[in-house]
């Protein structure tokens, strides 16, 4: 599975590498074997970039979202992002085959819509922000198996009930 980005901490003691499974490593270089993972990140990594004194790493994927992540105890702390934009299967033409629903009160401009293989997200429109991730199949993100691509489930019917909830 192919690497997308390496970086040092600033002291040098650590490489940190993502790519394609979407799972972060955490290299510990004066000790070959030691390592830490943050796995199942959702979509696979970018770019990785660490703030100040490696307290905080920015981790941007491609779902369009920078996941913060500990530098200390490699956990997630934070997600920031917008629209989610879907990355597996389909043609480009086709990668929101549920369409765009305005949920609920029209004066909120909230939409559901694709986001990762398998979930429906919740945008507003109006704040221009990501309120939720419904995950519709409950599946983790796999990259693939050797060099066979996995087939995604995808969501490509979606409704909400006039006051805007969604189950």
């Amino acid at each position: 599975h192919a690497v997308a980005d390496l970086s040092f901490s600033s002291d040098g003691a650590y490489l940190i590498s993502g790519g394609e499974e979407a799972v972060l490593v955490v290299w510990q270089l004066s000790d070959e074997h030691s390592k830490r993972f943050l796995p199942r990140l959702g979509a696979p990594v970018k770019w990785i970039s660490s703030g100040p004194h490696d307290q905080l790493m920015a981790v941007s994927h491609e779902d369009n979202a920078i996941r913060l992540v500990s530098g200390l105890s490699v956990e997630l702390a934070n997600v920031v992002g917008g629209l989610y934009k879907s990355f597996a299967g389909g043609s480009p033409s086709n990668r929101v085959p549920t369409g765009l629903v305005v949920a609920g009160d029209h004066r909120k401009q909230t939409l559901l819509l694709n986001g990762l293989p398998g979930h429906l997200q919740v945008y507003d429109a109006f704040l221009d922000r990501h309120l939720d991730d419904i995950d519709v199949v409950g599946a983790n993100y796999v990259s693939r198996t050797e060099e066979k691509a996995i087939l995604f489930t995808s969501v490509e019917h979606a409704a909400s009930s006039t006051d805007g909830q969604w189950q």
